[in-house]
């Protein structure tokens, strides 16, 4: 969902029209039998140019997370358990250039839990673009400036705003010794990722 942060002005004007005087203030402002006159309209987007904006404005959308399995662990395991997704943020005022946001990871337990919510198995974040060679930026449940990246591609499917381009990367990691002290069963948390324009 796209969070709507723009401001729009627009500005219009009155036409004033008949045998009323018309204060000659513009060469085609008359008194007549027609009578016109002017307005301008504006319209303003905050976000402004790439990533000197410096005034957090603007709108910001994420999109393209897909289920993040690590997979079913064995008594053969070995070494740190970890996968990744992908996805797509686009900012407004950042056109076809670069972008930067804050990112501000957020879930359910903060951990793996099993079908009881219990036995926690913690886990770490890394944030990675390939546009500013950014590999594994450790990312906490807190709000963190992420590394510029270049602007996603925004399209619209009827009410559905689309990003299209992926321009970002979470990786997930469990711990071996924290995976391999754990009682067997199915784990599982909800990893949100909220993004705010810089």
């Amino acid at each position: 969902m796209i969070t709507r942060k723009a401001t729009l002005a627009i500005f219009t004007g009155l036409i004033i029209a008949g045998t009323a005087y018309a204060a000659d203030r513009d060469d085609h402002q008359k008194l007549g039998s027609t009578s016109s006159d002017s307005t301008d309209i504006t319209l303003g987007i905050k976000g402004g140019d790439g990533i000197d904006l410096g005034n957090g404005s603007g709108s910001i959308l994420i999109q393209g997370l897909s289920a993040i399995s690590l997979g079913d662990f064995g008594a053969n395991g070995a070494g740190d358990i970890s996968n990744s997704s992908t996805f797509c943020v686009y900012r407004t005022g950042g056109g076809a250039g670069k972008i930067k946001y804050n990112i501000t990871p957020t879930s359910t337990y903060k951990a793996l839990v099993d079908k009881d919510n219990k036995n926690p198995i913690g886990y770490t974040m890394a944030y990675s673009n390939n546009v500013d060679a950014v590999n594994n930026k450790a990312l906490t449940f807190v709000e963190t400036d992420v590394t510029t990246t270049v602007n996603g591609t925004l399209s619209k499917s009827g009410d559905t705003h689309l990003c299209t381009g992926s321009n970002g990367k979470i990786t997930v990691t469990a711990d071996f010794s924290d995976v391999a002290a754990a009682p067997a069963g199915n784990y599982k948390d909800t990893l949100v990722l909220v993004v705010s324009p810089i």
